[in-house]
């Protein structure tokens, strides 16, 4: 994201850190056809803040191209706290 949606995106994940809960799931898009990037080019565009406050800390899920994109969507949605057959009590979400 740049521009002015890019600016609002960094606001957010500069909440998010304050707050420290730490809840940003990223994913890394691999399949060129979906505007794919080399993953160094994120630290180029996110600014030197949220870098230095850890925001790539934790390493992005890579969302593979067919036939393995089902995979990539099964372990993002775990991420997110998703259980196998399960239900969970649903999880109140913070907006900046």
């Amino acid at each position: 994201f740049l521009g002015e949606a890019g600016e609002l995106l960094a606001s957010q994940c500069r909440a998010i850190l304050k707050s420290n809960r730490r809840n940003i799931a990223m994913v890394h898009e691999q399949d060129d056809n979906l505007d794919a990037c080399e993953f160094a080019r994120f630290f180029t565009t996110t600014p030197d803040d949220l870098i230095a406050d850890d925001l790539y800390a934790e390493i992005a899920l890579a969302f593979h191209e067919q036939p393995f994109r089902q995979v990539s969507y099964v372990l993002a949605a775990q991420k997110l706290g998703a259980v196998r057959g399960g239900r969970r009590r649903s999880r109140k979400v913070i907006a900046a």
